[in-house]
């Protein structure tokens, strides 16, 4: 049971940080709220790591050797959150037929994407 759970988180991430493909607006916003999710899972991780660290002990090095291993994580944290959403912002350009790097410019919602197969793959799974 944990490894079948295991196994959908490292699926789950890896489609959240994949580049190649197609993401439909409606994805895109699914994208957006995982990337929260994970961005909250490693930011609540670092804080409670940091509260424990501090709870053991009150002297000076250990508040600093607990401030040395929270900025790591939360700045891990936050570059995951940011290559996530550029993933997200990339797959959008795709699915309108545009390179990645235009996501640059930032108006991936308001771009209609292919109705066809593209160069970026088929189209992606639409909500009617």
């Amino acid at each position: 049971m944990l490894t079948r759970f295991l196994r959908r988180e490292v699926r789950t991430l890896r489609s959240l940080l994949s580049m190649r493909g197609r993401l439909s607006r409606e994805g895109l916003i699914e994208h957006c709220e995982m990337a929260f999710i994970w961005f909250a899972r490693l930011g609540l991780t670092s804080i409670l790591l940091a509260l424990v660290t501090t709870s053991i002990s009150r002297s000076a090095g250990m508040q600093m050797f607990t401030a040395l291993l929270f900025f790591p994580l939360a700045l891990s944290a936050m570059v995951c959150l940011g290559w996530i959403c550029a993933a997200g912002i990339a797959r959008r350009c795709h699915d309108a037929g545009l390179p990645g790097w235009f996501g640059l410019v930032n108006v991936t919602l308001t771009l209609p994407g292919d109705e066809g197969t593209n160069a970026y793959g088929p189209p992606p799974n639409r909500a009617s």
